[in-house]
């Protein structure tokens, strides 16, 4: 399930998936929780052709980097691509 695209300014639009939780509150109100399993941001290009860089989440915590279009240098060597949250 689509749960909304941002693009704050500048910089990359982002995409995400996953499912919103209604968590019911003793006043009768809600609180919402989003779980994630898939953040796609676009960065556009003076191409016109984006670049993707996408994290999916699995069931059990653990993420990946499953798409990254970036060039080459622009992540620091030791930045993870890959974990448990």
């Amino acid at each position: 399930m689509p749960l909304g695209r941002r693009r704050a300014g500048p910089g990359p639009a982002e995409r995400r998936a996953g499912r919103r939780l209604a968590i019911p509150l003793q006043d009768g109100s809600f609180d919402f929780v989003d779980v994630l399993h898939r953040v796609t941001y676009d960065i556009d290009q003076p191409s016109g052709i984006p670049l993707l860089f996408v994290i999916e989440v699995q069931p059990d915590g653990h993420w990946q980097i499953a798409r990254n279009d970036l060039p080459q240098g622009a992540f620091r060597r030791d930045l993870p691509t890959s974990g448990t949250r």
